[in-house]
């Protein structure tokens, strides 16, 4: 694993949190993951990490003086599968 280090441009966050974006993840994927697989994440399954990650971008929107574009969508009965959770991001493409 190569580790690249980023450094954040405040203001290319923040034009980022004016792109209309779903985040689609299953209720159910609540399997803990590997901690060297998710360093710097905040929750240890995917559906904590996107969660937070959608509050985290919706607050530093609002803390600068913006509303984000960003929203997740949380589906019941599902847990990690791609060809389950396709409807879904179909829906999310087709009516905005």
């Amino acid at each position: 694993i190569k580790q690249v280090d980023i450094v954040p441009d405040k203001q290319k966050w923040l034009e980022a949190t004016q792109i209309p974006l779903t985040v689609i993840v299953g209720m159910n994927d609540t399997s803990k993951l590997r901690e060297d697989l998710i360093p710097g994440q905040k929750g240890s399954d995917r559906l904590a990490i996107a969660r937070n990650w959608v509050q985290d971008m919706n607050a530093f929107a609002e803390e600068n003086g913006l509303e984000s574009r960003f929203e997740i969508e949380m589906i019941p009965g599902i847990g990690h599968s791609m060809s389950r959770l396709i409807p879904y991001s179909q829906e999310a493409v087709v009516f905005p």
